[in-house]
């Protein structure tokens, strides 16, 4: 008995759970300011669809792809909705939840590189870089990203993989091949795990293409990846995310390269030192890669490119460093290495040790106020997030039963969370919709309703529903136009305004094709005798959506916001003329008919009244 646990405590021992404390500790410590923040952005929408669907419900929206319009990732799901039953609305445990994944990973990390290295020290160093390293941070502090997960799953995969290559034991086979399904079910990246294993077997346990052995060896991870990859074609060929976010093959793939590449190898510098250090970098590396003779650092390039490329094809515009999580696990092991390369190098010296520990520990200290600083940032824009929703929750301690919220939003910046908010505010009482949706609104289907447009300086204010009395178009509706925009229909806050009020159009368009231009909604009060008293002339959604970046088939609500004069003459002979003109000739887009003919340009919508 005292042999065995003399053999337990081993210095190894000691050192493995010391350095997995160490690990642990520095993660807390850094992230910890984010446990203290509230939640952002999609979190909330979320945990609204968490507490709202019945299970039945909610794994039929995750696991049906035909519901899919992002991105087919259940084990996302799966894992929202155990933290909802956790936490419900304490957002502190969906942070230390995410922190909690992070410091997984930097454990499975370790255990990979020692596995491999047989160096304790190289995989504690490589584990220590990268659960500090500040160029990913989003990932970790912003519950919505996915990636902590799905990186678990995937370094897991590596990890039983590597341990059944080493052992032969059939139990880690098994283990990669439900930690791969799991990385594919969290998120896209896990599909290039197959590829990333059967490298690894050849750079470091001598596997051969041309062996049956070999391929057969990885024949059930491509029995599962080829289906996966037609399911992801069906959900983005027919989904709106990846479009909406400008994804796809041209030059700027390029561009989107370099950055990640700068970023990825000197995170937290700034833009015009990235340039000149990655042009020294490249040949110093290569020049590192032949002097050395080491195929692990060939290995560690390819593994970080591999993961870059499934994202460079976003907009320039649509960067996110928080996509380099998996990237960042190769580049920190190569960093490792460097140091234990010097540190073998300069063995012989006294002040060595002195010198690298010192380096380290500057590193840790600087990236953790990098973190600090990204923690910061994080919560008030969270705090930002919740401005509108306070304002409401001020104004309204209660709503009846059935209320129904509607918000006009210029940004998905107000929009994305309210709902969320609203429902943990509110429960069941409320429903909530806004045109970022892509339904019609139906505000007058409710018992009570509530349309809401922000000022300037972001605070709600409510424009309450009139009597729906029924207008009249001459022309029938939907009309289509010259170019191929249909108008569906509309909906009116009030037919009778009061002067000083403001009246809310929302209009529905639909295209089937692409818009070569851009194009500007007018909508004009008019009176009987002729003279605008109130206009609105505006790209629609007030700027955001011009009409050469409409998605084909997908229903756009765009929103008039007319405030009416306090002179405006009362009476009922009131007319809206809308339409759509080219701003730059201010020539109208016609109306034609099933033949193509111009029969009209502009409709008119009528009667309104204005009252005192």
């Amino acid at each position: 008995m005292r042999n065995s646990l003399t053999k337990w405590f081993s210095r190894s021992r000691i050192f493995i759970v010391f350095g997995i404390g160490v690990l642990a500790c520095v993660v807390f410590i850094i992230y910890f300011p984010a446990v203290s923040a509230s939640l952002y952005a999609d979190d909330w929408g979320h945990l609204e669809r968490a507490g709202r669907a019945t299970w039945s419900e909610y794994l039929t929206f995750y696991f049906d792809p035909r519901v899919q319009g992002m991105w087919y990732r259940p084990a996302q799901g799966i894992l929202i909705r155990l933290t909802y039953v956790l936490f419900d609305s304490n957002a502190a445990g969906y942070h230390i939840t995410q922190i909690l994944l992070h410091i997984v990973n930097c454990l499975f990390l370790l255990a990979i590189v020692r596995r491999i290295s047989s160096n304790w020290r190289l995989a504690f160093v490589s584990a220590l870089i990268y659960a500090i390293l500040p160029v990913y941070s989003w990932a970790v502090v912003w519950f919505a990203v996915v990636d902590p997960q799905a990186v678990l799953f995937y370094l897991w995969a590596i990890w039983a993989w590597v341990a059944y290559l080493q052992d032969g034991a059939r139990l880690y086979r098994v283990l990669a091949f439900v930690a791969f399904i799991c990385s594919l079910m969290s998120k896209e990246t896990g599909a290039t795990l197959p590829l990333v294993l059967a490298v690894m077997d050849m750079f470091f346990f001598q596997g051969r293409i041309r062996d049956n052995r070999f391929l057969l060896r990885y024949t059930a991870f491509a029995i599962v990846l080829l289906p996966y990859l037609i399911l992801q074609w069906y959900i983005q060929s027919r989904g709106w995310f990846a479009r909406d976010a400008g994804y796809s093959l041209g030059p700027h793939m390029v561009e989107n390269l370099i950055r990640y590449s700068e970023a990825l190898f000197f995170p937290g510098i700034g833009d015009a030192w990235n340039h000149f250090l990655l042009v020294i970098t490249i040949p110093l590396l290569s020049g590192l890669i032949v002097w050395t003779r080491n195929p692990a650092l060939v290995f560690l390039l390819f593994f970080a490119f591999l993961n870059i490329l499934p994202v460079i094809g976003f907009a320039p515009s649509y960067f996110q460093s928080r996509f380099l999580y998996l990237s960042a696990t190769a580049i920190v092991v190569f960093w490792a290495w460097l140091l234990e390369w010097i540190h073998v190098r300069l063995g012989r010296w006294q002040w060595h040790g002195v010198l690298l520990s010192g380096t380290l520990i500057f590193g840790v200290v600087g990236s953790g106020l990098g973190i600090i600083d990204t923690v910061t940032t994080y919560a008030e824009r969270s705090r930002q997030e919740r401005v509108p929703f306070r304002d409401i929750a001020q104004r309204h301690p209660t709503f009846p039963p059935g209320t129904y919220l509607y918000f006009i939003g210029s940004h998905d910046f107000y929009l994305q969370g309210l709902s969320g908010m609203l429902f943990w505010r509110y429960g069941y009482d409320v429903t909530v919709g806004s045109t970022n949706d892509t339904m019609p609104a139906r505000l007058h289907d409710h018992p009570l309703t509530f349309v809401y447009y922000f000022g300037e300086t972001r605070q709600p204010i409510d424009v309450s529903l009139g009597e729906n009395e029924p207008l009249q178009t001459p022309l029938p509706l939907p009309v289509s136009f010259a170019e191929p925009i249909r108008l569906e229909g509309y909906e009116t806050t009030r037919t009778q305004i009061k002067r000083g009020e403001t009246l809310v159009i929302l209009l529905y368009w639909r295209t089937q094709e692409r818009i070569a231009t851009d194009y500007t909604v007018f909508a004009h009060l008019v009176h009987a005798n002729g003279e605008t008293v109130a206009g609105y002339d505006s790209q629609p959604k007030q700027g955001t959506a011009p009409t050469t970046i409409w998605p084909r088939g997908r229903l756009m609500i765009d929103s008039i916001i007319m405030p009416i004069p306090s002179d405006v003459p009362a009476g009922t002979d009131y007319r809206l003329e809308l339409g759509l003109y080219y701003l730059p000739s201010m020539e109208r887009l016609g109306i034609v008919d099933a033949a193509g003919h111009v029969i009209a340009d502009s409709l008119i919508i009528e009667p309104f009244k204005i009252v005192e």
